[in-house]
């Protein structure tokens, strides 16, 4: 039987490989969940109690959540369909 541990193993890796396949929509709900000082203070703090927990699982959040911040910061293209007119 796979365990647990395994099992969620497997699921983080492909969100981790998936993440680069979203539509912008959900890339810019991803942005507003990982934006701002608290979020990211609350993110990485969870990250480290889970890498105290399980190193594996722990590591694999972290590359998910630095994956999340190079996907939705890549290209300077404007998310919310504001459009500079002062250019």
């Amino acid at each position: 039987m796979i365990s647990y541990q395994t099992l969620f193993v497997l699921v983080l890796i492909t969100t981790i490989v998936g993440i680069p396949y979203l539509d912008d929509k959900n890339k810019f709900r991803l942005n507003l969940a990982t934006d701002g000082l608290l979020n990211k203070v609350v993110i990485l703090s969870i990250i480290f109690f889970i890498i105290l927990e399980n190193y594996i699982i722990g590591l694999l959040c972290a590359i998910l959540y630095f994956v999340i911040l190079i996907e939705t910061q890549k290209g300077s293209q404007t998310m919310e369909g504001f459009i500079n007119y002062f250019k």
